[in-house]
């Protein structure tokens, strides 16, 4: 099982990064700063922190990947009582509710990812290079088809 996780994040970093000169490493208190190193396989893999990629190929302007951010809002996160694991139903509904749009289109995300946090990720991967601005437009058409299933999501 291992073997084929280690497969599946090599193939995620192959197919999906589009700048190995630069990335970011995020902070303790959650802000990013860039690396002075180049984006490697191992490091990447290493996994001991978050990393950061710059999506935009700035030779061509075109990305390899998407993803879409579903947070509780930070309303509901000020609440004293917060504590994500009572979100995670609405948060996982919402995570299907745009899988179905995709789905609809004949588009398939490829990774639903727990952020941690306050969300999920959907990642989508492309598969070939794509003007930015295409898969900007995309996603923002595809958008107005996403229903919000709770006020406490954004």
């Amino acid at each position: 099982m291992e073997q084929q996780i280690l497969q599946t994040k090599t193939n995620f970093y192959n197919a999906s990064i589009n700048r190995f000169d630069v990335y970011a490493v995020q902070e303790k208190d959650g802000s990013y700063h860039p690396s002075n190193h180049s984006l490697t396989l191992e490091n990447y893999l290493r996994g001991k922190e978050t990393i950061g990629t710059y999506p935009i190929d700035p030779t061509n302007n075109t990305v390899r990947f998407f993803c879409i951010d579903i947070d509780v809002k930070k309303s509901a996160m000020k609440s004293t009582d917060y504590v994500v694991d009572s979100f995670l139903p609405i948060l996982q509904q919402q995570a299907q509710q745009i899988q179905a749009v995709f789905d609809k289109h004949g588009i398939g995300l490829l990774y639903t990812e727990f952020s941690g946090s306050k969300g999920y990720h959907l990642w989508g991967l492309l598969s070939e290079p794509v003007a930015a601005k295409q898969v900007r437009a995309k996603l923002h058409e595809l958008e107005k088809e996403f229903l919000l299933v709770s006020d406490s999501l954004a």
